[in-house]
């Protein structure tokens, strides 16, 4: 199936095998980089610890430092390894149900952790290679420091992230209520919000929905998604700091489109976005996934 509009290529998150290979070789780069970090700056100065039999724990820490990324990296592997097994179709609600409490796609507090992870490791595994020109461990040509730039410049960038996730914790949080929370193409239901936090930091809000299709195919030896926006739905727009606080409004799912579905290499995915704009700080965006049920069959 295919709709009208913009698309774009994404990696595949998703749990099929195709995922778990990318999860075991995502584990593989951190092994191998522990140990390549570990044999050119670790050997040394763990020989002449052992030949000294100086064992104290600080003198320790930097030989086996790069170390750690083998272990995250085993650790990744081991996760994917015991991973649920795909399920080729997922299970969607049949019938509209009662008012439902949303709850978001992704949490900010997952963000930051998740974006503080990456940016130790990817940190400690430059900074470990860059410590180890500087103080002479290991044979690396002048020409690796020009090699590293492009590496440190990314791992700058990934601080600046880190802390921009950070800030991003301190927003105004939107609570969404809806009713029913399961809701048929061409069905009305009752949205109700609560913005929790200081709703006049916000400048502007928006909340809207979209409908979104997923394909997957393969590319070679990746799994690549193909991500089109087919349906965009405007639902509220205020500047009003009173209106953003708590407030109700119907939203209508048109009725000629497609429902949401879950399908080994196929997705409709439905949601609620709530977008703020805050002033010199990051803005509010967050997404709440619904569910979008087919037609009810026409009784005869």
């Amino acid at each position: 199936m295919a709709f009208g509009g913009r698309q774009r290529s994404i990696s595949s998150g998703k749990s099929g095998p195709a995922s778990v290979v990318g999860q075991v070789l995502f584990g593989g780069v951190f092994v191998a980089a522990g140990i390549l970090a570990f044999i050119g700056m670790g050997l040394g100065p763990l020989r002449d610890i052992l030949r000294t039999g100086n064992f104290n724990p600080a003198v320790l820490f930097f030989p086996l430092f790069p170390l750690i990324f083998v272990a995250v990296g085993a650790l990744f592997i081991r996760q994917a390894l015991r991973g649920e097994k795909y399920k080729a179709l997922s299970v969607l609600p049949t019938a509209a149900s009662g008012a439902v409490e949303l709850k978001p796609g992704q949490s900010g507090l997952g963000m930051f952790i998740f974006a503080l992870i990456f940016a130790l490791f990817w940190n400690g595994i430059v900074s470990a290679f860059l410590i180890a020109m500087l103080t002479g461990h290991g044979n690396f040509p002048a020409l690796g420091f020009l090699f590293l730039l492009p590496f440190v410049a990314v791992g700058i960038g990934l601080i600046g992230f880190v802390g921009y996730s950070f800030l991003a914790l301190f927003n105004p949080k939107p609570h969404l209520r809806l009713n029913p929370g399961a809701l048929p193409l061409g069905a009305v239901a009752d949205l109700e919000w609560t913005i929790v936090g200081s709703p006049e930091r916000i400048r502007k809000m928006t909340l809207w929905l979209e409908g979104r299709e997923e394909a997957q195919y393969r590319q070679g030896t990746r799994t690549v998604t193909a991500s089109s926006l087919f349906e965009k739905v405007p639902v509220f727009e205020t500047d009003n700091a009173a209106e953003m606080r708590v407030g109700k409004v119907q939203i209508a799912v048109p009725e000629f489109t497609m429902h949401s579905l879950v399908a080994p290499n196929n997705r409709i995915k439905w949601s609620i976005k709530v977008h703020g704009e805050v002033h010199r700080w990051p803005d509010v965006n967050v997404e709440f996934p619904i569910t979008v049920l087919p037609l009810p069959p026409v009784q005869g």
